[in-house]
């Protein structure tokens, strides 16, 4: 899973940066895996959400996860 979603970065051209952290805590309430994804503009995350790229990666995610969080913030 992280291969292919930071082969995004390569894959997406809405996607400015990527970051995919891998959980090394034992915490009862930690999740295994972080995708972080930096767009230039709220459209370019919109287009990323579209994108066939992400899509092929969310089919992926889809299969194996548990649990899913989504949190959208602008800086």
């Amino acid at each position: 899973m992280k291969e292919a979603l930071t082969n995004l970065k390569n894959n997406a051209p809405s996607l400015l940066e990527v970051e995919v952290g891998i959980n090394i805590s034992e915490h009862k309430d930690a999740y295994d895996i972080v995708f972080i994804g930096c767009f230039a503009t709220r459209s370019d995350l919109n287009d990323f959400d579209k994108d066939e790229a992400h899509g092929k990666v969310g089919d992926l995610v889809r299969k194996i996860k548990e649990h899913r969080t989504v949190i959208e913030y602008e800086i």
